[in-house]
């Protein structure tokens, strides 16, 4: 199986501007995915989807990508893109000064968006605080949850069902083996946030479909995991949430700029929510589309003014053509 060419393979309920704008009933005809042409969503996808369907839909459905490059985005790239380069060495080389040096070379390998000196400064300073802390002693420094040698930005095309018309696909930011443990695999995935949270949805939805990619690459050979993980046993699958607050550090600044999370999930429990996945997958395929309650809307979401004007179909495409992008318009 390439991997490579299923991750960025198009998914069969990709459907440009010919979808539902506003919102919509159940289809009458859904969508049927066969192996030639399956359906191919994304870990964040379940997320979005349970979360609002509007969202959803503009996003993943449709196809629309705001032109607005919002902070929040770039800063999350850069810190990422830092990450993966300083998990490369081994743990005795990931000081602060290596953390720096990793993403002055990260940063200049940004292509996706532009990025200014501020937007360089913020994540520098959150990476060297970040360095200090996780080298800490502290029950979630890297050396209390045995994060020793990593594997860096591991990516996976799974199957959901045993036709291969339904598969998953994701990357994970840093897998390893737990020091502390044996016969444990983990990851860490990494956020930043306006503010130090955890959002249990999230938490449950991505994380979760993460330790499934991981127990399915351990228990079949449709995904390989990377070399020395191979051929080994496994009996728990944790996983880390690590949030980074965007903050810049200084001595007015008093709570707290980093945490982390873990969860577990035994074989038993993936093997249920691969279970009731099918299902909401299904869902999926002739969802009806409407708008998550008001009130749980984020202000920083990329479609937050498409909702505002969404009673007026003319407004509606008038404001897409104006600010946002198709996925059509972009493989041009």
């Amino acid at each position: 199986m390439n991997t490579k060419k299923l991750f960025f393979q198009r998914s069969i309920h990709r459907t440009e501007m010919d979808g539902p704008l506003q919102g919509a009933d159940r289809m009458d005809t859904p969508f049927k995915p066969t192996p030639k042409n399956p359906l191919i969503i994304s870990t964040s996808e379940l997320g979005q989807f349970l979360r609002c369907r509007l969202q959803w839909n503009w996003d993943k459905r449709v196809g629309l990508q705001s032109n607005k490059i919002s902070m929040p985005r770039v800063n999350g790239i850069l810190v990422h893109a830092a990450k993966e380069e300083l998990y490369q060495l081994e743990r005795p080389e990931r000081t602060p000064q290596a953390m720096r040096q990793a993403a002055k070379t990260a940063f200049k390998k940004v292509k996706e968006v532009p990025i200014n000196a501020k937007d360089k400064e913020l994540a520098t300073a959150m990476l060297d605080g970040y360095m200090r802390w996780v080298r800490g002693k502290h029950e979630q420094s890297d050396r209390s949850i045995g994060k020793k040698q990593v594997f860096p930005e591991w990516q996976f095309v799974l199957p959901l069902v045993k036709d291969r018309s339904i598969l998953i696909r994701g990357r994970i930011d840093e897998l390893f083996m737990p020091s502390i443990y044996k016969r444990v695999l983990a990851l860490d995935e990494t956020k930043t946030k306006n503010q130090i949270s955890f959002d249990m949805m999230d938490m449950d939805a991505q994380l979760t479909t993460y330790l499934w990619a991981m127990w399915k690459a351990t228990t079949t050979d449709e995904c390989p995991l990377p070399q020395p993980l191979r051929k080994r046993r496994f009996d728990r699958f944790i996983a880390w949430r690590t949030v980074l607050r965007r903050q810049m550090p200084g001595p007015r600044v008093k709570a707290a700029l980093f945490a982390r999370e873990c969860i577990e999930r035994s074989a038993d429990d993936l093997i249920m929510w691969e279970r009731d996945t099918v299902r909401i997958v299904h869902d999926m395929l002739d969802a009806a589309i409407y708008p998550s309650k008001r009130e749980s809307c984020r202000y920083d979401c990329d479609f937050y003014e498409l909702c505002l004007v969404r009673g007026s179909k003319r407004d509606l495409k008038e404001l897409i053509r104006e600010q946002y992008t198709t996925q059509q318009e972009r493989s041009k």
